[in-house]
């Protein structure tokens, strides 16, 4: 092997190992993503489900109120089934 041969070979094996440098840096960034990602949406469900938690008495007290107003009942049902009817 002469020395141009060793040469390239030297730099195809730096090449190489700065590629894999990077192919790990990319794979770990890919990897915090989807984590980020997960914890996101994870948080964005949470909140929706503790916020209708917690509105949910004060809905019910609502339709109470309105039921002893009018005398007519309604129910939390009802009032998704109205909506869904005027799309």
């Amino acid at each position: 092997m002469d020395s141009e041969d060793r040469r390239m070979l030297k730099h195809a094996v730096e090449l190489s190992e700065s590629n894999n440098k990077i192919l790990k840096k990319l794979y770990g960034a890919l990897v915090w993503q989807r984590i980020s990602s997960i914890v996101y949406w994870v948080v964005i469900i949470g909140v929706t489900i503790g916020a209708y938690y917690y509105v949910q008495p004060i809905l019910d007290s609502f339709f109470k109120f309105y039921e002893s107003l009018t005398g007519q009942s309604i129910d939390s049902n009802q009032l998704f089934d109205a909506f869904l009817r005027k799309r």
